[in-house]
């Protein structure tokens, strides 16, 4: 039988199964609509069975059913109940998470579900990954690696700056910069800690790579040290405003000027 968008029923509840079973992490509702849609795309793609998204038939449902579990102690059912308190459906996967992303301030980059780069090193990486990634994009990522977040680095530089113990700061910088807001909030706790004791160095060193927010916040620094080969420089820092013109005409407020003649 083949199922297609539209169809309702136990045969639809059956496959939805299968398909989490490949991670699609669908609400078993006998629905096809357009989330088991593209999981059954997903699916043809995973078992290299080319046909239409908006069908399922008899030869895809039946390699949807040989797939074995994932975690058989959990089985898929507790697996997708598990991804979807995560994450709600695929369709947030996909927006969100399917690609690297930089979740906030405290994370490095991280990959899907809390493969947070800063925790691991590059062998790590590519003992994870090199065989689910192309050589571009695990190289993007090594790139990455032990790289923080600016709430991270500003607490590091903050317990620096009262460690009377230290008799010099070197912040080691490879960056291509990033963040208008994080960069200023770096670069002011270095600004704070190089007036904090003038008498201690500030220094920095520049690795392969120290643009624009990474120049930035070097600027701080009584030394900077970099590299022949180090790429470095800035096409310039810019900030943004508050913006409250539609603010305003929604509440009815208004400016205007008066003008008074000069009297004199």
């Amino acid at each position: 039988m083949v199922l297609r968008r539209g169809t309702n029923g136990d045969n639809v509840k059956t496959l939805q199964r299968g398909l989490n079973k490949l991670g699609a992490m669908l609400l078993v509702d006998g629905d096809f609509g357009k989330s088991t849609e593209a999981a059954v795309g997903d699916a043809r793609q995973a078992l290299n069975i080319p046909g239409p998204s908006e069908e399922a038939d008899d030869t895809l449902q039946a390699a949807v059913a040989a797939v074995p579990d994932p975690f058989p102690p959990l089985t898929a059912a507790g697996v997708t109940f598990m991804a979807r308190q995560e994450v709600c459906d695929s369709a947030s996967y996909r927006r969100r998470y399917q690609t690297p992303c930089w979740p906030g301030s405290k994370s490095g980059i991280t990959i899907g579900i809390g493969y947070d780069c800063r925790f691991v090193d590059i062998t790590q990486l590519r003992a994870d990954w090199g065989d689910e990634l192309d050589a571009h994009a695990l190289g993007k990522l090594c790139d990455v690696v032990k790289v923080v977040g600016s709430d991270t680095l500003v607490e590091q530089i903050r317990r620096a700056r009262d460690d009377r113990s230290l008799k010099a700061i070197v912040l080691r910088i490879d960056s291509p910069g990033g963040s208008t807001v994080a960069s200023d909030v770096i670069w002011r706790e270095l600004m704070i800690t190089r007036d904090h004791q003038p008498q201690r160095p500030l220094v920095v060193s520049m690795s392969d790579l120290a643009a624009s927010g990474g120049y930035y916040i070097a600027t701080p620094a009584q030394a900077i040290v970099a590299q022949p080969g180090t790429l470095t420089g800035s096409i310039g820092i810019f900030a943004g405003k508050i913006v409250t013109g539609g603010t305003m005409s929604k509440l009815g407020v208004t400016e205007q000027t008066v003008a008074i003649p000069d009297a004199r």
